[in-house]
């Protein structure tokens, strides 16, 4: 008869039951799997109390195989936004955290963006919500496509409100994305005749940029760039405005408005 004996890890005197054996045999032998190594046949006969073919073997591994792409596609859904496909803000409140944890070793610089959709439901009564869609789906490509370093990141906030996280960017490299974005999604040229703002869809973006400590939050940042958008909206929108994550509201620096 075969046996299979789990590895055994000393934690004084505790001794594992026969559940807890099995689990550790089941977890080894996803390990296994999840590496690409051939089934270890003494694992399955001590979880089944049978032998395995080849032929078994060969479809578990399939199986196994197509289970772990099934997870990866979840993942993916799980993490972007169904209408324009970047992320969205699972994605956010997922990952912030840890990309703070990582700044606040270094005393690193963080910038973040808020966007959004200059009187975008005005748009959605002029054109149609199918045709807003398509308006958001189209500046969600652009955004996306302006911030190109590969652990900066852009994802929908909800609605037609957008963010943008730049870890290790300062002030300066902050305000030259910021007018990226603004001439960016300018330059689609999507007909807006019920825009005060001008003829064409244009965003408003509030900025802010700190030196993250461990003692900070993430939605301390995303509430200072909020800030700073609704100043640009308040002066005129299609603009954006930095606000200094350790400044006060009057310190506020506006962008020209074209």
């Amino acid at each position: 008869m075969r046996v299979f004996t789990a590895p055994v890890q000393d934690f004084g005197e505790k001794t594992m039951t026969r559940d807890e054996e099995l689990l550790d045999i089941l977890i080894s032998l996803c390990e296994d799997l999840a590496w690409g190594r051939p089934a270890d046949e003494d694992k399955l006969y001590a979880l089944t109390g049978e032998d395995w073919s080849q032929s078994r073997l060969s479809r578990l591994a399939e199986a196994f195989g197509l289970m772990l792409i099934k997870l990866e596609t979840w993942t993916i859904q799980a993490n972007h936004d169904a209408l324009t496909g970047i992320y969205n803000r699972r994605f956010i409140e997922k990952n912030f955290r840890k990309i703070m944890d990582f700044l606040s070793r270094s005393n690193a610089f963080l910038s973040v963006l808020m966007l959004d959709v200059d009187f975008f439901k005005k748009y959605n009564d002029t054109y149609g919500h199918v045709q807003g869609d398509a308006c958001l789906k189209a500046i969600a490509r652009t955004l996306s496509s302006s911030v190109t370093r590969g652990n900066d990141f852009v994802a929908r906030y909800g609605g037609e409100e957008f963010i943008a996280v730049l870890p290790n960017t300062n002030e300066a490299g902050a305000r030259m994305i910021a007018e990226k974005l603004l001439e960016n999604v300018r330059e689609l040229n999507l007909p807006h005749a019920d825009s005060a703002a001008a003829s064409y869809v244009t965003v408003s973006i509030g900025v802010t940029t700190g030196q993250v400590v461990h003692t900070q939050s993430w939605i301390e940042y995303v509430k200072r760039a909020d800030e700073a958008l609704y100043m640009s909206k308040q002066h005129g929108r299609n603009q954006y405005t930095f606000l200094g994550y350790a400044d006060k509201p009057a310190v506020a620096k506006l962008s020209e408005a074209l």
